[in-house]
Parts: C-alpha cells; structure tokens; sequence
C-alpha cells in the first residue's frame, strides 16, 4: 500500500517551523509527550468543551494521560479506549 501524503496548512519549509522541527528533535520523548498534553489541555479542551459541553470523553483522556505520565495508574487498569489514546501520544 502506498504511503499517504499528509498535507500542511502553510510551508513546511518556513523558518518558524523548520525552527519547530529543530526544537522538536533535540527532546525527549517525555518532553514532547508532556508538551503534548499541556497544550492540548490549554488550548484544544476548552475549544471543544465550549462547543460540546456534555461531551467528556476528550476530558477523561486527558486526566487518563496525566494519571499515566504520573505513574499513578497501571496500563492494564485503564480501560481499553483510555489505553489506546495514551498509546497514541
């Protein structure tokens, strides 16, 4: 099977995210996987809990994640769906 473009909004070749890519690969995995998550809690969640209020599925991935980052709960604790998620990241 062919491998699929991803398409980018904007260049890829702009200095602001050559500087990103740069940035990215000079951290760990745990840095960018924290990273990750904090944005997508301060930015992302209130975006879609504005727009879905009653939805708190992308909420309890969140805390999920932490709780796993955290070491405060086993893999095999979690919920299938929740595992999935956290693997993703």
């Amino acid at each position: 099977m062919p491998k699929r473009l991803r398409k980018m909004l904007g260049d890829v070749n702009a200095p602001s995210v050559v500087a990103l890519k740069e940035l990215i690969d000079t951290q760990s995995k745990d840095t960018i996987r924290k990273w990750c998550l904090e944005y997508a809690e301060a930015k992302l969640l209130p975006i879609f809990e504005k727009h879905c209020p009653y939805d708190n599925r992308p909420r309890s991935a969140v805390n999920a994640a932490h709780e796993y980052f955290d070491e405060k709960v086993n893999m095999r604790r979690l919920p299938r769906r929740s595992a999935l998620i956290i693997l993703r990241f």
